[in-house]
């Protein structure tokens, strides 16, 4: 009885010992792994451009600046982690989510509105 007490007591901390092992390993990898500061030119497939100034913190943290093909410009704000942009714009009373995989000065994802609308997109920075 005690033998299986002990025995169950070392799985379970067998188990908790890997869970908190693949949560750190997670938060490494969670960390920034690209700077996607700078001026992006970005096309979507509806035929909607956009150029976007992108500032990132030391933490991932990211503002945005953005300027469509009409002139508008609206603000948002994103995180980056490992190579994953998710950013978000407000434009016209809506909402904008992206999600862009980030290789060096490119950039490829997808978008939707908060009408529902969705679709893929490039960006190039310059």
């Amino acid at each position: 009885m005690i033998k299986q007490s002990i025995r169950s007591l070392l799985c379970t901390l067998m188990v908790c010992v890997v869970f908190i092992s693949a949560g750190c390993e997670d938060d490494k990898k969670s960390s920034p792994t690209v700077n996607v500061t700078g001026t992006w030119h970005v096309s979507a497939d509806d035929g909607s451009v956009a150029v976007v100034t992108l500032n990132q913190s030391e933490d991932g943290s990211v503002t945005a600046v953005a300027r469509d093909g009409w002139g508008r410009i609206t603000n948002g704000y994103g995180l980056v982690s490992g190579n994953r942009l998710s950013l978000i714009l407000y434009v016209n009373g809506g909402r904008t989510d992206f999600v862009m995989s980030i290789e060096g000065n490119n950039a490829s994802g997808i978008f939707k509105d908060s009408d529902g609308s969705k679709g893929t997109l490039v960006a190039v920075r310059r």
